[in-house]
């Protein structure tokens, strides 16, 4: 399975795809038209996860269910209790997204 971090904000969201060497991290629009894009680059097998974060990341979550795309939605509590056990500095979307997808890959979280 390929677990994929996703951090959602109001018009935009990161990505963190698993690639050779760790994660791969692309940025795009919290559209439709963004939506279809990543559609058609995730891997086989992808179990995708985000931050229940306000209203932002309900479009994308259901995008997912509807195209039976495996998705999961943690509280943002849990995403940040598990950054804090980790040495990571960087408080940045795109450090986020990676620390969601080691959090899936590591804790392999109920669907949505």
């Amino acid at each position: 399975m390929n677990y994929i971090g996703i951090d959602c904000a109001k018009a935009s969201f990161e990505v963190a795809l698993p690639s050779q060497k760790g994660y791969q991290v692309i940025k795009l629009d919290n559209t439709e038209d963004g939506f279809a894009s990543l559609l058609t680059q995730l891997p086989h097998r992808s179990h995708c996860l985000m931050e229940a974060s306000g209203p932002y990341y309900c479009r994308l979550a259901t995008f997912f269910y509807q195209k039976q795309i495996p998705v999961s939605v943690v509280n943002p509590l849990v995403i940040k209790r598990f950054t804090q056990m980790r040495p990571v500095r960087a408080k940045t979307d795109k450090a986020d997204a990676i620390l969601i997808a080691q959090y899936a890959q590591l804790e392999k979280p109920v669907l949505w």
